[in-house]
């Protein structure tokens, strides 16, 4: 296992050719770049509508050279395995060779001195057990911190748009989602309010996973396989922690109704998580990273600016809110039947929504 200062960076991408050479043309401009190996997963198009930009994309990555960085690697894919797959075979393959790896989307911009607070992250909390992760996004928000920090622990978000993991730490998370850690501790967060230390929106989307009948494929469970929502909820439930810059370090183009995971946000713009601008968020510019961590660590008031800005109606968060107060007042078992009676009638509306 390689324990090098510079952790490998890696991308999954399929036809967005736009989307990825910014990604890769801000990440080459970085401080440390020219010691960054960089290691792009192409996945082979699902359908004949993907071919034309898979082709481009393609094309593209065999005549670019390695941009400045140590090495470009190519990952090309012989038949199509999907974002999720994809990304996890990227991950597992440089967990092979290293300790540590940092994960994009193709869709990110980064700032000049991202590799450069990875750098100095990695190397800070590496034996810091209560710290999991680092992600270089951070939202457009007032977080209430010390003064002078640059960067705080906090337990509330964990998103994909640009994160750092340690191996260890990665196969430990992984191991308790995929083997239905949120599921097995729904008594112990009910009992202990661990659910509290996630923002409304989490906190009623993880009440609502945890008691309803899961899926018989695992693979399919997306809470199980680990994206960014269901990492939140672990860093509530067991109470770890991401650092995450006070501002910004990448900004996400994808809101596009190009990818999979964005949906497209146009028209009349404003402050809230559904409708804010995210293409023109503003970043950090420096061209290196003065770690300074946030003393203050009011998680609660940092919880309470997240909720309001990432917020929902009473009516999304309707369901979420009956089954917290079921497991709360009567018990989690009225809280697992009454998901268990509504489960089938939630798949035929589905059926019918599309």
């Amino acid at each position: 296992m390689m324990n090098n200062d510079f952790a490998p960076v890696i991308i999954p991408t399929l036809n967005r050719l736009d989307h990825l050479k910014a990604c890769l043309e801000s990440l080459s401009k970085c401080t440390w770049a020219d010691q960054t190996e960089v290691y792009v997963g192409l996945d082979y198009p699902p359908s004949p509508k993907y071919e034309e930009g898979y082709q481009k994309v393609r094309n593209f990555l065999e005549s670019c050279g390695d941009m400045g960085f140590k090495k470009l690697h190519v990952i090309k894919r012989e038949m199509n395995y999907g974002p999720l797959k994809n990304g996890k075979e990227l991950k597992d393959f440089i967990f092979s060779k290293y300790d540590k790896v940092i994960y994009s989307e193709d869709d990110i911009e980064f700032a000049p001195n991202v590799l450069d607070f990875f750098k100095k992250a990695f190397e800070k909390y590496k034996n810091n057990k209560d710290v999991v992760g680092i992600s270089a996004y951070s939202y457009p928000i007032e977080w209430k911190v010390s003064e002078g920090a640059t960067c705080l622990k906090q337990g509330i978000c964990a998103s994909a748009w640009g994160f750092g993991m340690w191996r260890d730490k990665d196969v430990e998370m992984r191991n308790y989602l995929y083997t239905g850690g949120l599921k097995r501790n729904l008594k112990k967060a009910v009992k202990g309010g661990l659910y509290d230390a996630m923002i409304e929106i989490a906190r009623c989307g993880y009440v609502k996973y945890a008691c309803t009948p899961r899926f018989k494929d695992k693979n399919r469970d997306l809470w199980r396989v680990g994206c960014d929502f269901s990492i939140r909820c672990y860093l509530g439930i067991e109470r770890k922690y991401f650092l995450s810059p006070i501002l910004s370090m990448t900004r996400n183009h994808g809101f596009d109704g190009s990818g999979d995971m964005c949906g497209a946000i146009s028209g009349d713009f404003s402050n809230t998580a559904l409708t804010y601008d995210y293409e023109h968020q503003p970043i950090d510019t420096r061209s290196d990273f003065d770690l300074i961590e946030d003393t203050l660590h009011d998680d609660m008031t940092n919880r309470d600016i997240l909720s309001a800005f990432d917020s929902r109606s009473e009516k999304e968060l309707e369901r979420g809110n009956r089954l917290i107060w079921l497991c709360e007042n009567v018990g989690v078992w009225a809280g697992k039947l009454y998901a268990t009676i509504m489960f089938p009638f939630d798949i035929i509306k589905n059926i019918v929504k599309r």
